[in-house]
């Protein structure tokens, strides 16, 4: 029998690109807002006619440090009301430039900075893109004494390797943890494209990010599905490591991860177009490509036979399957003669 041929490494590592996005193209806006804009710019003011503010039109500013520039901001205008501490940007467009070369930018239609608190917020076709990727929303706030940023209203991610939506985003940079919420759906490329049909989608409730393990963990209805293959589960965890080797790139982004473990909890089913895989737990090794399927009443179902046990090792390269059984039930075969299958 031919043993279920799990794509999902494949697949996440078109999606890992999309994450980096999101979490290098944030920490350069908080960067900038919470080390920058909470001080007022060194431009000739006026009384804001109907506010009780100070008017700066035409706002640019730039920091360097040793001699290289960091950030340049440009705005339509900025509003300073020194009642409220508070900073109201029109039409705010920032450049990052990264030690490695690579340039982020940011715009919005207005953006709002506390001068006392360091919270800021950018609202209004707020979008963080470089040469590759986007991020779009239209509301996002850092809150400086909790180091948190935060998105209420629906996010979408696109970068050459698929597209990620959800309704929320929420980033702890005190513990270093990304958190999708809400309907998360994600729509996967190959690259190159093998095939206009070659993509991927993956469906849950929530996907959380842990950056210092490099582990992604989607969750709530967890569906992906490509091509004739179709994996559901009620988790599934992606572990990473940064590639060492020589094709690495500087910037060591999530684009360069290498997935060494995924495992999948939960009435774990692995559907392929000849067998399908019933299990509590499926861990998957893109290393050695063992599948190991495990629980009660673990099973492996094509048109040829079916196998049930309670442990399970596909060794996918060598196309071997190993069976246990456990004190209470032994493993247990059903052949289907030729003569009687469909």
């Amino acid at each position: 029998m031919t043993p279920p041929t799990p794509r999902t490494s494949r697949l996440f590592k078109r999606i890992l690109p999309v994450l980096g996005i999101v979490g290098l193209g944030i920490a350069a806006a908080v960067y900038f807002g919470s080390r920058h804009l909470a001080t007022v710019p060194e431009q000739i003011a006026t009384p804001a006619p109907n506010t009780g503010g100070m008017l700066i039109d035409g706002v640019h500013q730039s920091a360097a440090r040793d001699g290289r520039t960091e950030w340049i901001l440009d705005a339509r205008s900025a509003t300073y009301f020194q009642d409220g501490k508070m900073f109201q940007l029109s039409e705010p467009n920032v450049t990052f430039f990264r030690a490695d070369g690579q340039k982020f930018f940011l715009t919005a239609r207005r953006g709002t900075v506390l001068t006392d608190s360091h919270d800021m917020d950018a609202s209004e076709d707020v979008v963080i893109w470089n040469d590759t990727d986007r991020l779009e929303t239209e509301s996002i706030r850092y809150r400086y004494a909790d180091r948190l940023i935060e998105s209420q209203s629906p996010v979408k991610v696109t970068t050459h390797t698929g597209d990620l939506t959800a309704d929320a985003l929420s980033v702890n940079l005190k513990t270093n943890r990304m958190a999708f919420s809400g309907h998360v759906q994600g729509l996967l490329r190959a690259v190159p494209p093998a095939a206009a049909t070659d993509k991927a989608r993956v469906q849950a409730e929530h996907l959380d990010v842990d950056m210092n393990t490099s582990a992604a963990e989607f969750s709530g209805h967890v569906r992906v599905v490509e091509k004739g293959s179709v994996i559901t589960s009620d988790t599934l965890t992606v572990y990473t490591t940064q590639n060492k080797g020589e094709n690495a790139t500087a910037g060591g982004a999530l684009s360069e991860a290498v997935i060494t473990k995924m495992i999948a909890r939960g009435q774990v089913v692995i559907q392929t177009e000849s067998s399908t895989a019933r299990a509590d737990e499926a861990v998957y090794e893109p290393g050695s490509g063992l599948l190991t399927l495990s629980g009660r009443d673990t099973t492996l179902a094509s048109e040829s036979a079916t196998v049930r046990g309670h442990h399970m090792v596909i060794a996918r390269k060598e196309g071997h399957l190993t069976a246990e059984g456990n004190a209470s039930e032994r493993v247990k075969l059903v052949w289907v003669p030729q003569s009687r299958r469909p």
